[in-house]
């Protein structure tokens, strides 16, 4: 089973309201090239419940008011947590570039599997965080191996640029507060986090996005004392890039 590489972003509801969040992430790729594919696992007051490996297709601006109308519906719960899609993902398609060994290496695979190449998964996430207050975490999903893993350096690079333009354009239309960029087996964005809160260098990521809400936490003296490249937003979001890998 090929390991995922991940993007998790982090919004304030008091900011932008849920279904603004869906609409905006979903605008963001859609703009940014991928294609809207499907909904796995959908279940609210307006879809029937599905089941485990079955879909259905929802235009996509209507994700927004689906997840709203979720949220609505057990905002009065005690702790309420709830992911949408509930136990499933949106998905979509993205032409990204495949390596001829990758090719070679799934050329015997069903034609399913190497579809899936192109996949990107996302699932909003309404949680509680540990530091109080509510929070909607985003979390992009994309094939770490097909993409990132066997083959040249060169494709590599050209797919986690593809992927990297996904958190500019969420920045651009959405702005979160915080996020990174890093495979299944080490991200850590909660330490990352935590570093930034205390006004360390918020390291152990790909890359670390620093929005304009948490700017004022990031010491920019030793972002470049210790020659970390940053990408600054128009609206001074920053992005750090924390590993010497992908030289973007």
């Amino acid at each position: 089973m090929p390991d995922f590489y991940y993007i998790d972003l982090y919004f304030d509801p008091e900011e932008k309201t849920l279904r603004e969040i869906v609409d905006g992430c979903v605008y963001s790729l859609i703009c940014s090239g991928a294609t809207f594919d499907k909904v796995f696992l959908v279940s609210s007051a307006n879809m029937k419940q599905v089941s485990v490996g079955e879909h259905v297709q929802i235009e996509p601006q209507d994700l927004g008011v689906i997840a709203e109308t979720y949220l609505e519906e057990h905002e009065g719960e005690t702790n309420f947590l709830f992911s949408f899609p509930p136990h499933g993902r949106i998905m979509f398609k993205y032409d990204f570039v495949l390596d001829q060994y990758m090719l070679d290496e799934i050329a015997d695979e069903e034609a399913d599997t190497k579809c899936s190449a192109n996949d990107i998964g996302v699932t909003f996430m309404y949680t509680v965080s540990r530091h109080g207050g509510r929070r909607v975490k985003v979390s992009m999903s994309f094939w770490e191996e097909y993409l990132l893993t066997h083959g040249s350096w060169e494709v590599h690079r050209m797919n986690i640029k593809k992927i990297f333009t996904f958190i500019k354009a969420i920045n651009q239309n959405v702005e979160p507060y915080f996020g990174a960029m890093n495979s299944e087996l080490h991200l850590n964005t909660d330490e990352s986090f935590d570093m930034l809160r205390e006004g360390k260098l918020p390291e152990g990521n790909d890359f670390v996005f620093v929005g304009k809400q948490m700017i004022h936490l990031l010491d920019m003296d030793a972002v470049k004392a210790k020659g970390i490249k940053q990408t600054v937003m128009p609206n001074k979001a920053v992005i750090l890039e924390l590993s010497d890998k992908w030289a973007l």
